[in-house]
């Protein structure tokens, strides 16, 4: 991987024209209460989203985002549309503010839900469909979580292949392939106890239970994916701008029925996130700008990609300080 980067690095600085910047978009778990109110009152375009999105869904999202309680925000089905309203109107900011300008957008992807936020920025759906999508999902998910008894834990400094051994000896999923020693498995709760036992005993450093309601992205789910399809396919979408790259496969979703598709299968598939990044580092992407709430992107990419610049734009601070950056 080092080699890997190293290579990449000297071929960067060689040929300027591989030099393109990919925008990535956040998912559940980097909400937190207070996001969005200061780009809110700055911003007519932000206010705008915002307001939108209360209008869309019958019930105040921004309320939420702005003064939680965080036990609130924390419900996937607030959650979810929270954060794609939040990633939305940054990116409305980004727009407005000259940021897409001076760092004109290559590609595009989201981790998860992010993908909702991607898909909705790059003009592909509409942002009323993806906010009322978001809700949805984060219902269905939910509704699945309750009935059946899951979680899902982050196995730490473990090999794939180790990881995916595991998996396949107690029945659970991986969910999230994030970046090297930092895998996410998902399941039902007593396989993933046995799980996280079986990964330290195989060497891993770690394996930290996340504070989820539900073993997402596994075939637990798949019946919020089945459910969510109509949804899905009542929507409007058109090819976007630029390329997105999809979360099951880490390739480029090439049609409408493709994106319809992925976009219900991500609910039960896994998180191919360091995939992703290294194909948009093979398209020559050098940069990286985390759209939404939080960091977490920001923090892969330099695991996946040490020699790769990264941004992130959450509030009137992030804007001003990449506004003053030299591009």
């Amino acid at each position: 991987m080092q080699q890997d980067a190293a290579v990449f690095s000297l071929e960067r600085k060689k040929d300027k024209c591989m030099n393109k910047t990919a925008y990535i978009f956040p998912g559940q778990g980097s909400q937190f209460v207070g996001m969005g109110e200061d780009v809110y009152e700055k911003y007519d375009c932000a206010k705008k989203v915002f307001d939108e999105a209360d209008e869309v869904l019958d019930y105040s999202i921004k309320n939420i985002c702005f003064h939680g309680p965080e036990d609130e925000l924390k419900r996937t089905l607030n959650s979810q549309p929270a954060l794609l309203t939040h990633s939305y109107a940054m990116m409305k900011v980004a727009e407005e503010t000259g940021i897409t300008k001076k760092y004109p957008p290559s590609y595009m992807a989201g981790h998860s839900l992010g993908e909702y936020s991607a898909l909705a920025s790059d003009h592909a759906l509409k942002f009323q469909d993806a906010v009322r999508l978001a809700h949805v999902r984060g219902k269905l998910m939910n509704e699945c979580a309750e009935k059946t008894a899951g979680s899902m834990s982050a196995i730490i400094a473990l090999k794939k292949e180790d990881v995916e051994a595991v998996c396949k000896d107690t029945g659970t999923y991986p969910a999230n392939f994030n970046c090297p020693g930092q895998i996410v498995i998902s399941g039902e709760s007593d396989k993933i106890k046995e799980a996280a036992k079986l990964a330290k005993e195989k060497g891993a450093k770690l394996a930290i239970s996340l504070a989820v309601s539900g073993a997402f992205h596994s075939p637990l789910m798949q019946n919020a994916a089945d459910n969510l399809k109509p949804f899905i396919d009542k929507c409007e979408m058109k090819m976007p701008d630029v390329p997105v790259v999809g979360n099951t496969k880490a390739r480029y979703l090439k049609s409408v029925d493709q994106m319809k598709e992925e976009l219900a299968n991500q609910v039960c598939m896994c998180v191919q996130w360091e995939d992703t990044i290294q194909l948009l580092l093979s398209e020559g992407v050098d940069t990286f700008i985390e759209v939404g709430p939080g960091t977490v992107l920001c923090g892969l990419i330099k695991r996946i990609a040490p020699e790769a610049v990264s941004y992130h734009i959450g509030n009137i601070e992030d804007v001003e300080a990449l506004l003053k950056q030299e591009a």
